[in-house]
């Protein structure tokens, strides 16, 4: 065997290798393009269903009128990860569930029972980050607003009002402590 036909083969079996290894690349980028595409098509319709069910809860005449802006409100928040999704745009999975989630269209007795169960719960721990944090009194008021939120909270709804989702989000937030 000749130098040069030890070369055109040598030439010839890395020029294989190479043509194997640029199509399992290939073939690797194709799969991993198609993964995320069916995972934001599938969140895609996820949401479109979501945001239908919160306009037909919406629509219902039953609905109470406060429940009705938090369905309203959610299917905008659907609609808007939607059209990020289908625009390309980079959208946390949190924020797809979040969006994807829809209100009930009125609360039970039992429902609105243990919520103002878990916001006592939350006045609670609101109260001990009061006493734990006397030395910093920026902290302290944040744990007395939330204090005074929860309990606002509890008033209305022991009343027999309606609070939005927001709302409630909101009187159940307790501050980190450092």
């Amino acid at each position: 065997m000749t130098t040069k036909s030890f070369v055109r083969k040598c030439g010839l079996i890395a020029a294989v290798f190479g043509f194997a290894a640029a199509a399992l690349m290939l073939t690797a980028c194709a799969q991993t393009v198609r993964a995320p595409a069916t995972d934001q098509e599938s969140n895609v319709l996820t949401l479109n269903r979501a945001a239908q069910l919160d306009f037909q809860r919406a629509a219902q005449p039953t609905t109470d009128p406060v429940a009705r802006l938090d369905l309203y409100k959610q299917a905008a928040e659907a609609d808007t990860v939607m059209h990020e999704l289908e625009h390309g745009y980079q959208v946390s999975p949190q924020r797809i569930t979040e969006a994807a989630y829809v209100p009930p269209a009125t609360m039970t007795s039992a429902e609105r029972a243990n919520l103002i169960a878990r916001l006592e719960q939350v006045k609670v721990l609101d109260s001990h980050g009061m006493n734990d944090h006397n030395d910093n009194p920026i902290l302290t008021e944040d744990f007395i607003e939330q204090n005074r939120r929860a309990d606002r909270t509890i008033r209305i709804l022991r009343s027999g009002e309606d609070l939005t989702s927001e709302e409630i989000s909101e009187a159940l937030y307790v501050p980190e402590r450092p």
